[in-house]
């Protein structure tokens, strides 16, 4: 995969405002939310991101999680956001685990 598949994949824009420091509370509470809904799938998976690519995706494709995350968490928008914002910075890194799989 490249960086413009990647990003076209997740919809993330060239020109993504800057990191915030909310963002970097906003990420761990993405992990978080990521691990209750996979049951610690991702702890014990050490030196990835996968869950940022995988919290895009159930926000993008599932109705049904992304509507029971916007009941729970009133900045879920936020959230989504923050994790473009993951994928922007530490493309590099996600595109060398992708390749390797």
């Amino acid at each position: 995969m490249t960086k413009e598949e990647l990003f076209e994949k997740y919809e993330i824009p060239q020109s993504i405002s800057p990191w915030d420091d909310l963002d970097s509370w906003y990420s761990v509470e993405i992990y978080r939310i990521m691990n209750k809904d996979c049951s610690s799938f991702y702890i014990n998976r050490k030196n990835t991101l996968n869950w940022v690519l995988d919290f895009l995706e159930k926000y993008s494709n599932d109705i049904q999680w992304r509507k029971t995350l916007e009941e729970n968490y009133k900045e879920a928008k936020t959230l989504y956001i923050t994790a473009k914002r993951i994928v922007f910075y530490f493309e590099e890194y996600l595109l060398k685990k992708i390749n390797q799989e």
